[in-house]
C-alpha cells in the first residue's frame, strides 16, 4: 500500500489530498513493521504510540510523521491551511519512511525487540 500511495502523490496537486496521502504513505509503512512484530493497531494515535516508544526510526523521522499526521487531521476534519508545500519534500519522506521500514522488515532481531518493547509497554 505504501508503494501505491507513494505512486499517488506524484500525480496528485491538491495540498488537501497530498497531506493526506503522505500521511497514509507513512502510515502503511509503520503498520507494516508492527504486523511483523504480531501488532494490530487500527487506532492511528495508539499506532502513533507505539512507534514512538519501540519502532527504531530515527527521531526526526518521528516527528515527521507526527507532523504528517497533524497535517492530515488539520486538512481533512479542521479545513485548516496546510500551505502549499511542494510535492518534493513530502515524497522524500514516503521514501525515507518506507526505505527505512523496509530495513527493519529485513531484520528479524529488530522485530524481535520490538515485540519485547510493546509487550511491556
Amino acid at each position: 500500500m505504501a508503494h501505491i500511495s507513494l505512486d499517488d502523490l506524484t500525480c496528485v496537486r491538491s495540498p488537501l489530498w497530498q497531506a493526506t496521502i503522505t500521511y497514509y504513505c507513512c502510515y502503511y509503512s509503520l503498520t507494516a513493521v508492527l504486523v511483523a512484530a504480531d501488532i494490530k493497531s487500527e487506532i492511528h494515535q495508539c499506532t502513533l504510540a507505539a512507534m514512538d516508544h519501540a519502532v527504531p526510526y530515527p527521531a526526526r523521522t518521528k516527528r515527521s510523521i507526527h507532523s504528517a499526521f497533524r497535517s492530515r487531521i488539520n486538512a481533512q476534519y479542521h479545513t485548516r491551511d496546510i500551505g502549499s508545500q511542494s510535492t518534493g519534500p513530502r515524497l522524500a519522506l514516503c521514501r525515507e519512511v518506507l526505505l527505512e521500514s523496509q530495513a527493519i522488515l529485513a531484520d528479524k532481531h529488530i522485530i524481535a525487540e520490538i515485540r519485547s518493547a510493546i509487550a511491556y509497554m
